[in-house]
């Protein structure tokens, strides 16, 4: 049985999906882990310039999914570009990011606080710089430090910054902002993300997986920071969670840490970007709008040893004309059996039957009827 694929487009609080119905040819999404603002794109046939081209700045909603859509970005209208040629046609392309910076966002400043938490200084800081909403994580917010400062940066470069000190994601999404920590698959209220399966005859299209990869590999992860008390430097140590056969090399911070506990969240939050790097790929499955960065995708039937638990590291949402809605995950800290094969060597046998991509439906295909696509 076919499933109908549904996109709802809203510009500055007016639905406008029905206008995209007889010209609409793709919607991208994209949400990153790493990433300050996530982006959006709608390219439309604008071969008789149907569509009246929306202002730069616009507030914009997108949404995807199956019997109805849900809104997976919210943000605004950055750039609109029409392309063609003689001959070649006309095409009409919408940018959108979710942090609006045309404002203060991006302004640099010049400001301290002696002695508070990130979370009194985050949500000050982020009004400053026209935030409504500045969500920071518990175990975040109540992080103490005796000064804070930001140092001719902006607020987004700030928040950025002291993030990735602290092994935490900072996001933007039009007025409001969140923190939450690396790798812990919560949302910035703690509540657990939603997990994804992409499971090989179900909805998983295509994979390509390294599930251990030497490079990033370190013995330890060190951070030095000044103590006052004794007038001299000190270091915080923090152990490799898995030390493989051979690895010496120990990873020390360039920059100096605040105090001591600074320095040990920051040669733990190290230590956890080593463990995201130390292996993952990418997977196709059918359109999944649960699908978020930080939450966790189990990937089955693909083989053994590839097959395992991965954390997602960005989401792209399509959906096109004549393809349907599907969504790409890029996946990166094996955990469970993922990287293990315990068989042992033996002769290759018969490959399980199915079509090379193990879809279980036919090829995805519009339909033609307003804001949706079969599949």
């Amino acid at each position: 049985m076919q499933r109908a694929a549904k996109y709802s487009v809203s510009i500055d609080g007016e639905d406008v999906s029905s206008g995209f119905v007889a010209v609409l040819t793709s919607i991208t999404v994209k949400d990153a882990a790493g990433k300050t603002s996530d982006t959006a794109s709608i390219e439309v046939d604008d071969a008789g310039g149907s569509i009246s081209l929306p202002r730069v700045g616009a507030q914009i909603e997108i949404g995807l999914g199956w019997d109805a859509p849900v809104v997976l970005f919210e943000g605004v209208v950055d750039e609109v570009k029409s392309t063609g040629s003689h001959g070649g046609g006309r095409m009409l392309s919408i940018s959108a990011k979710s942090a609006d910076t045309r404002g203060k966002l991006k302004q640099q400043e010049e400001k301290h606080k002696d002695k508070g938490t990130l979370g009194e200084v985050a949500q000050s800081w982020g009004k400053d710089a026209g935030l409504t909403d500045v969500k920071i994580h518990a175990d975040l917010a109540k992080i103490e430090r005796p000064y804070w400062s930001m140092d001719g940066e902006s607020f987004m470069g700030w928040a950025s910054r002291i993030a990735a000190e602290n092994g935490a994601t900072f996001k933007i999404m039009g007025k409001r902002a969140v923190m939450t920590p690396r790798s812990a698959g919560q949302s910035a209220s703690g509540k657990p993300l939603p997990k994804i399966t992409a499971e090989y005859g179900v909805n998983l299209i295509s994979w390509s997986m390294s599930p251990t990869i030497s490079r990033p590999a370190f013995k330890k992860f060190e951070r030095r920071f000044y103590d006052p008390a004794e007038a001299k430097w000190k270091r915080e140590e923090f152990e490799a969670r898995e030390v493989g056969t051979g690895i010496e090399a120990v990873s020390s911070d360039r920059f100096a840490a605040a105090d001591k506990d600074d320095a040990k969240r920051g040669a733990e939050s190290s230590e956890k970007e080593a463990d995201r790097d130390k292996g993952g790929g990418s997977v196709s499955i059918d359109g999944e709008p649960l699908a978020q960065a930080e939450a966790e995708c189990e990937l089955v039937g693909a083989r053994p040893g590839i097959d395992g638990t991965y954390r997602i590291e960005s989401v792209t949402h399509k959906y096109t004309r004549g393809g349907g809605y599907t969504t790409d995950l890029d996946l990166k800290q094996p955990k469970g059996e993922a990287g293990k094969d315990s068989r042992k060597s033996e002769p290759a046998t018969k490959a399980p039957s199915g079509d090379a991509s193990g879809r279980n439906n036919s090829a995805l295909n519009t339909t033609g009827s307003g804001g949706s696509a079969a599949a």
